[in-house]
Order: C-alpha cells, then structure tokens, then sequence
C-alpha cells in the first residue's frame, strides 16, 4: 500500500482495517509512504506502526507509485516470506492496481 499527501485520513483508516479485518488471519501489510504526508495521516500510521503485521517505510521523497510497489517487492521478496507462484500472484494484482490508478478508478 502507498500513502501520499493528498491521502485522507478516513480512506487511509478504512484501507488499513479492511486489509487487516480479511477472514485470512497471516496477512502481513506493507506501506510505503510516498513523501510527505499530513500530520493526522501519519498519526494514524504511527498508532499501525506497533503491529506485529504491519511494515511502514517513510520515504523522503515522492517517487511514484510503481516504484513503491516495488520497494516492496523487493522487501517482501528478500525477506523469503514468498514462494513463486505468491510472488507472480502479487505482479500480477500490483500490474492491475497500477492500471486502475491509471484510469482513475482510485
């Protein structure tokens, strides 16, 4: 998940619980803060921040979206936590969030 500083507090909130809330209970978040972001959105990170499931990264700057993504791969791919066909899976949803932002359907 990428969190920008036109993000809204309520749709951060509501993003992190519906992830956090799946009927499947391993679920590990990862959140790439895209650059500076509001004081209550980063607020509301730091509250997830002592979570045993939740990774937060603070980037300095804003350098979009794929990129983001893929610091996470990256992360997620170097810490063994994901088998081959969990790593084409993610490509594949990451391919088409990119897309849907794209066309503006977030």
């Amino acid at each position: 998940m990428s969190i920008y500083k036109s993000d809204i507090y309520e749709y951060v909130k509501e993003s992190i619980l519906s992830i956090l809330n799946q009927s499947y209970n391993s679920v590990d978040l990862y959140i790439q803060v895209d650059g500076d972001i509001n004081n209550n959105v980063k607020d509301l990170l730091d509250e997830y921040s002592f979570k045993s499931n939740v990774y937060i990264f603070f980037n300095k700057l804003n350098l979009g979206l794929a990129k983001r993504l893929n610091d996470s791969i990256d992360i997620i791919v170097n810490k063994g936590g994901m088998t081959l066909l969990q790593e084409w899976t993610l490509m594949i949803y990451l391919a088409i969030t990119v897309l849907m932002y794209r066309l503006n359907f977030y």
